[in-house]
C-alpha cells in the first residue's frame, strides 16, 4: 500500500539508512507500516474504495449520492467525481496521484 510521509524521518532498510521527506509517497507492506502510522509519521493513501476507512467510505458514498442527485449525473460519473472530491483533494500529493488515475473526470 502507498503512504504519505508526514514528518521527515530516517529509516533502516536492507540497503542501509534512508532519509524520507515530508510529503514523499512511499510503498510499504502493512505490517511494516503499522508502527509508523501509530507514531504519526505516515498516513495511508487510499488507492481504491477498499482502502477507505469506514468513515471515509461513508463520506465518499454520501458525496457521490449528492453529486448524482443534485448534478443529475449517472451513478458511474457521480462516483468518479466523488472520488476526486473525497480522496484526491485531501493533499497535494494525493491530487497528483489522482491525475494518474484514469478515467477520473477531473482530468478528462
Amino acid at each position: 500500500m502507498k503512504y504519505q510521509v508526514l514528518d521527515s524521518l530516517k529509516v533502516k532498510t536492507p540497503q542501509g539508512e534512508m532519509q524520507l521527506k515530508a510529503g514523499q509517497v512511499i510503498t510499504l507492506q502493512e505490517d511494516k507500516a503499522i508502527k509508523l502510522i501509530e507514531a504519526g509519521k505516515i498516513n495511508p493513501i487510499p488507492e481504491t474504495l477498499n482502502d477507505l476507512s469506514p468513515e471515509q467510505r461513508e463520506a465518499y458514498d454520501e458525496r457521490a449520492g449528492i453529486i448524482q442527485y443534485d448534478g443529475g449525473l449517472s451513478k458511474e460519473n457521480a462516483e468518479k467525481y466523488g472520488w476526486c472530491f473525497q480522496v484526491c483533494m485531501l493533499t497535494e500529493t494525493m491530487s497528483k496521484l489522482c491525475e494518474r488515475m484514469k478515467p477520473c473526470p477531473k482530468w478528462n
